[in-house]
């Protein structure tokens, strides 16, 4: 192969013009690097020497010096041991291939030498050789219009084994095998200071040593240069000279090297994945400022655990006041059609929807008022006693309003409560909300899907068609659950923010219903 001219050019040009690495040719081409250096540097094999027409006819016109029946009387006289002897002094001082293999074909027709005979059984065994050769190599083609993906599965699939293990085993088998350096290398497509390397491990330390990983030492695992990021990641970017508020990682690595620690950003960025830092956007969270607010929720919380079956949870608040006018919201356009709604509209009325939401059947009590105001809570609470007044309790859960904490409206539940069991009508308990909790206030997420569907993307025509679509989907929600008996929390109506449950986790409220 070395002294072909055509592989002589073709592995020149991969080098020389292709821009291939000696390395990755060598490789692929299964031979040394050193060959492929002699290749790149001589335009032709050292010794080669072109053949014109002339010298081929003049080869062709030699002759052996003696006659051929000569030879074949010696060859026939003389034991084979002598023969062979005979021959290769002739052939050497006359130093010709092709009269080597006229003789050849000549002493297997003499009867000589016999011919070998080689039949389908062993040609097939052969490929085969040759094919699973190239195969442990890695150098099996892809068939013309066959896709070089399925290909590579199918090879990982025989051969699961990773390639460097398999390489590691066979070069140890092979060497105790009797094979050269030099042939396992060839072979295995390998250089032989790998070669070298692997039985130099296997006869250090044995198997553990050969196929133990090895730990390279990586700049991500550098502790001086992970105190020092987690240093400056501390700091605001302010004190290093910087004129914003947040890192950018090409001023880390930039403030990091005049600290006297020089690192790429891929490894500023492992440091920080590594200990869980992560870029997100601030979120903005509805946080109670109540000093009492863990022996309030848990307060609820009992309540709601150990409601009897004669007993009412209700969650009350307010929705609005809002105008009635052409409201935004999401919509099915056809191409090139932008909905919009002008910024600046007449009002074509004001409501306020005031609402309580019991949770034990998810029911709610709804009517409308012109103020919030302590009035309105005396009579949600009066509607409340009508409509439940066979049951022994009534909670009444809103937020901290002042309205809904005024002395008025804790002058009425008292005056109830007294003559309550004369009267047989429920007693009426506040369990109010903390402060700043809305997000608690489970009747928000029901206002917040009344608002997504029906609300949202509306045009009414009047005060009192907004009404007929309130008291429609409260109608509604109202008579499936009664359907489908179900307590607040269990199922989700429409577009509900959350379920309808009382929970610490959820978020209730949506900024955007209104």
């Amino acid at each position: 192969m070395y002294s072909d001219i055509k592989e002589w050019t073709r592995i020149r040009a991969r080098v020389l013009k292709k821009g291939e690495s000696i390395r990755y040719v060598a490789k692929v081409e299964a031979m040394s690097r050193n060959t492929v250096r002699k290749m790149a540097h001589f335009e032709l094999p050292p010794g080669y020497c072109r053949v014109t027409d002339n010298t081929r006819d003049a080869t062709r016109c030699r002759k052996l010096a003696v006659p051929w029946s000569a030879v074949q009387r010696i060859v026939r006289a003389l034991p084979e041991r002598g023969a062979a002897q005979f021959l290769a002094r002739l052939f050497s001082e006359d130093d010709t291939e092709e009269l080597e293999e006229t003789a050849g074909r000549r002493l297997r027709r003499w009867g000589v030498v016999e011919s070998p005979k080689i039949g389908s059984a062993e040609r097939s065994r052969q490929r085969w050789q040759n094919w699973m050769y190239q195969v442990e190599q890695g150098l099996v083609s892809v068939p013309a219009g066959e896709d070089g993906r399925q290909q590579d599965r199918l090879m990982r699939m025989l051969l699961p084994v990773s390639r460097n293990q398999r390489h590691k085993s066979l070069t140890v088998l092979a060497h105790e095998a009797g094979f050269s350096l030099r042939e396992i290398a060839t072979h295995l497509a390998i250089s032989r200071a790998s070669v070298r390397t692997y039985i130099g491990d296997y006869k250090a330390a044995g198997l553990e040593s050969l196929f133990a990983k090895t730990n390279r030492s990586r700049r991500e695992d550098d502790e001086a240069l992970k105190s020092a990021v987690f240093t400056l990641l501390h700091e605001p970017p302010s004190a290093s000279g910087i004129n914003r508020t947040t890192w950018k990682m090409d001023d880390l690595r930039r403030v990091l090297a005049v600290r006297g620690h020089h690192a790429g950003m891929e490894a500023i960025r492992a440091i920080m994945r590594h200990a869980g830092y992560r870029w997100k956007s601030a979120k903005i969270v509805l946080t109670s400022t109540d000093p009492n607010y863990r022996e309030k929720l848990d307060h609820i919380r009992s309540i709601l655990a150990n409601l009897q079956p004669d007993e009412r949870f209700f969650s009350i608040d307010e929705f609005g006041p809002f105008s009635v006018t052409m409201k935004p919201g999401r919509v099915l356009a056809a191409p090139d059609v932008q909905p919009n709604v002008p910024q600046w509209q007449k009002s074509k009325g004001c409501l306020i929807c005031t609402a309580a939401l019991e949770l034990s059947s998810n029911q709610v009590t709804h009517f409308y008022s012109t103020a919030k105001n302590t009035d309105e809570m005396i009579r949600m609470a009066t509607a409340l006693l009508e409509k439940y007044g066979v049951m022994r309790k009534l909670y009444l859960s809103w937020d901290a309003a002042s309205w809904h904490l005024s002395k008025k409206l804790s002058a009425f539940i008292s005056d109830h409560n007294e003559s309550a069991q004369s009267r047989h009508q429920p007693i009426l308990e506040l369990a109010p909300l903390p402060a700043s909790a809305q997000f608690l206030n489970v009747i928000e997420s029901v206002f917040s899907g009344m608002a997504r569907a029906i609300i949202h993307n509306s045009d009414y025509a009047s005060a009192d068609a907004a009404k007929a679509a309130i008291d429609r989907y409260f109608a509604e929600r109202n008579q499936h659950f009664k359907e489908h008996p179900k307590r607040a929390g269990k199922a989700i109506w429409r577009k509900e923010r959350t379920t309808s449950e009382f929970s610490a986790a959820n978020n209730c409220k949506d900024p955007a219903y209104r």
